[in-house]
């Protein structure tokens, strides 16, 4: 009999990502919002429910009373996980602390002080209602995918995560079959993913500030994220870097978007959380040479994979991959984020939940 699997998810977006991990012949899967549940007929139509994103909402399905917890999978996103009190400010570098700071007085003083109070205290806020139903999900949970191999430690160390781990990355649905694409072509560089403060802009924006950039364009896409910090990036950006800085504030269309990220043959993603791996996979696919920051899962991740790679303090000259480094990564892409590979994870993790 095959396995019936609910995907639990919230973001259309990212359906296609979904059903290319798990679209595999052995599998039924269904999709649904949890809002469109019935929680009644959860144990007569599922063998294993998928929670693509943990809400505290979710606190009903995870009593036992509906669904065995032993069958249900919990996909770290990031976001819903480190929203929580210990993770305020423990992933952004010293000078991007110091402007949120900023950032936040300048919205009011009730704002400022609630930062202050949050970066002096952040385990206090734990004891509100919204994180105290999150972290009584998460304590229920008896099955984690991470995406960076060690985004779980956190939570067992400080959240009481007693969850049996396993390491996953979804399938781009572009590596579902064989891709022939050009190495990326052009001399700019790409900075971040968004406006949230854990991109660390500032930090990067000095360390650029001190280079002979040419006539090399600094793209910082930051239409999205924390609405306030957008516009100090920006004037950061503008004021340190001048004319080379492209702050893309707005959305561009998708097909404009990615043409101009294929101009950008370095990348920094100074991120010290997970966030952004399907654009880090992608910028390496494309022959980037990729700056992370050395605390990163997903810089340790790569490393241990023989990804040529290099860290934020490494960016003291303006180096692109030689053709040769752009071929290695474009195979170990290939390899640990292509098909049959994470197929082969995909069957694997699923037969060990449905046998425990």
């Amino acid at each position: 009999m095959r396995a019936r699997i609910l995907h639990i998810i919230d973001s259309s977006n990212f359906i296609d990502y979904v059903k290319a991990t798990y679209e595999i012949n052995n599998y039924e899967n269904s999709y649904s919002t949890y809002s469109d549940i019935d929680l009644n007929l959860l144990r007569e139509h599922f063998d294993i429910i998928i929670i693509h994103f943990l809400r505290k909402e979710y606190a009903p399905l995870l009593s036992g009373q509906y669904f065995k917890v032993s069958k249900i999978i919990w996909t770290i996103w990031g976001a819903d996980a480190f929203q929580l009190g210990r993770y305020f400010n423990l992933h952004l570098m010293p000078q991007t602390r110091k402007q949120r700071f900023l950032n936040e007085f300048s919205r009011g003083l009730y704002r400022g002080l609630s930062n202050s109070v949050r970066t002096l205290a952040p385990k206090l806020f734990d004891y509100q209602m919204m994180f105290q139903r999150q972290i009584s999900c998460i304590k229920k949970i008896n099955n984690v995918i991470t995406l960076a191999p060690g985004d779980d430690f956190e939570l067992k160390k400080h959240y009481g995560l007693k969850a049996n781990s396993y390491h996953l990355n979804y399938l781009d649905p572009i590596f579902m079959n064989s891709v022939s694409t050009k190495f990326n072509e052009g001399n700019n560089i790409l900075l971040g993913n968004s406006a949230e403060y854990t991109n660390n802009h500032y930090e990067a924006i000095e360390v650029l500030s001190k280079l002979k950039l040419l006539n090399r364009k600094v793209i910082i896409p930051v239409s999205y994220g924390d609405q306030t910090n957008i516009k100090a990036v920006e004037k950061h950006a503008k004021e340190k870097l001048g004319n080379k800085a492209m702050v893309l504030t707005g959305f561009m269309p998708f097909g404009e978007y990615v043409e101009l990220l294929n101009t950008c043959e370095i990348s920094i993603m100074p991120h010290i959380r997970q966030q952004a791996l399907g654009n880090i996979v992608k910028l390496i696919f494309n022959g980037s040479h990729l700056y992370l920051n050395k605390k990163s899962n997903i810089y340790k991740f790569l490393v241990s994979k023989g990804f040529i790679v290099s860290t934020l303090e490494d960016l003291v000259t303006i180096k692109t991959l030689p053709l040769e480094n752009k071929e290695t990564n474009r195979a170990l892409v290939e390899k640990f984020f292509g098909k049959e590979h994470i197929h082969e994870k995909t069957t694997k993790i699923i037969s060990e939940v449905l046998n425990n």
